[in-house]
């Protein structure tokens, strides 16, 4: 058997789009998703019209390429140097937690994945299913943010989703694995409130259960919070 990757391109109520993802590891299942392309699929998806237009699929070779002219997130030495300086800065806040994938790089150069004024969930379960993450997501691609997601494991189709959405210029966004501790501690640098999975479902994550801080970059093994703007 051959695994084949499908990128699902979900047109949400409020208007924005999220690359889901999901896995075919059957050829004749492989066949019968591709028979199916033409037409929206039959299978539940969250707030998914009949008559929306057809889903567009992208196998993984696509999905995990960044769409031509897009504009390039590597910094500049300066802005290295700079964030650099930040790392070290007694007021940044270091916590030791993985980032999820190496796909979420935003700069090759250094291995940083780097965020600006991002909003923060902490989520004290593990995420099995990317339906525990739609609100949130579809909320911040509708206000042009940026998210950091720290969970104390990603289900894999879940951490695909969230790469893909990176990598395709869909959102910003980073997934970062951090224990109870860990997430203790992001909670008190950044304000957010560690919500557990079952308010994640209901779609109850208000506002200000979201924290928010000035920059995060991320490294393999530990993310560094700057808490206020070097301005």
């Amino acid at each position: 058997m051959d695994s084949w990757i499908l990128g699902l391109i979900v047109v949400a109520v409020i208007g924005v789009a999220v690359i889901v993802y999901g896995a075919v590891s059957d050829r004749r299942r492989r066949q019968h998703a591709l028979d199916q392309l033409a037409s929206p699929p039959k299978r539940d998806i969250p707030r998914f019209s009949p008559d929306s237009p057809a889903p567009h699929y992208l196998n993984d070779l696509e999905a995990h390429r960044p769409p031509e002219n897009a504009p390039s997130t590597d910094l500049t030495e300066d802005q290295r140097t700079e964030l650099a300086a930040l790392i070290k800065d007694p007021a940044t806040i270091t916590l030791p937690v993985r980032r999820a994938s190496a796909h979420f790089v935003t700069d090759k150069a250094s291995g940083w994945a780097v965020l600006d004024t991002p909003r923060v969930l902490l989520c004290a379960d593990p995420l099995h299913s990317v339906r525990e993450l739609l609100g949130v997501l579809e909320r911040t691609i509708a206000a042009r943010g940026s998210l950091v997601i720290m969970a104390p494991e990603f289900a894999e189709d879940v951490r695909r989703t969230l790469e893909v959405n990176q990598i395709r210029r869909m959102l910003g966004v980073l997934a970062v694995i951090g224990d109870a501790e860990a997430l203790a501690a992001a909670a008190q640098a950044t304000g957010a409130t560690v919500t557990p999975v079952g308010d994640l479902r209901a779609g109850y994550v208000p506002d200000d259960a979201l924290g928010r801080c000035a920059r995060w970059i991320a490294e393999a093994r530990a993310s560094h919070v700057v808490l206020a703007s070097a301005d």
